[in-house]
C-alpha cells in the first residue's frame, strides 16, 4: 500500500528536490559527514533541472505557490522578488518593494492572499528591527511591479 499525494504536492516535491541541488554546494572540496539517519533512512537520487538566473545569484528563499516559484537575493541586495518559470528555470517577473529595504532577507513562505519575506537574518544577534514583510498577491501584475507592503 503506498502514501497518495495530491498531484500539487508531487509537483512541489519534484521542483524542490530539483532545484534544491543548485543550492546544496555551500563550499567547494566539502567532505560528507555521516549522520545516524543515512543507515535506516534510503537515500534517494535527485537530478538537476536547471540553474536559477545569474540575477539570482544569492538566493536566500524559495516558495513554491500558485504554480510558481518566488525567491530574492540575500542581505544587501536590492529590495526584489522574483517569479520563476519552474520548467526552465528564467525570471517571469520582478516585484520591487518600495518601503522596505532588503538588510537581510532569509526565508519565504504564502498561503492563499500573501506571499510573506522573513527579513530575520541576525547573525550577530543585535538586530532590534527583525519583521515579516507581506506581499499582498492581489497587488501582483504578470510584469515587473512595484509596490508598498505591509
Amino acid at each position: 500500500m503506498g502514501i497518495k499525494i495530491k498531484k500539487s504536492m508531487k509537483k512541489f516535491v519534484e521542483i524542490f528536490l530539483s532545484t534544491s541541488v543548485a543550492f546544496c554546494a555551500c563550499k567547494k572540496n566539502a567532505t560528507t559527514t555521516r549522520s545516524p539517519l543515512t543507515d535506516t533512512v534510503p537515500a534517494i537520487a535527485v537530478a538537476l533541472k536547471h540553474l536559477l538566473p545569474q540575477i539570482l545569484h544569492e538566493s536566500s528563499g524559495l516558495c513554491y505557490t500558485d504554480g510558481n516559484l518566488w525567491s530574492f537575493c540575500d542581505s544587501e541586495n536590492p529590495n526584489y522578488l522574483f517569479k520563476i518559470d519552474t520548467t526552465i528555470g528564467a525570471v517571469l517577473q520582478t516585484v520591487v518593494i518600495l518601503n522596505y529595504p532588503n538588510i537581510d532577507w532569509e526565508d519565504i513562505t504564502a498561503d492563499s492572499s500573501y506571499i510573506y519575506v522573513g527579513d530575520i537574518g541576525n547573525n550577530d544577534g543585535n538586530r532590534k528591527d527583525l519583521r515579516i514583510l507581506r506581499v499582498k498577491k492581489s497587488d501582483l501584475g504578470s510584469t515587473v511591479t512595484v509596490i508598498n507592503v505591509t
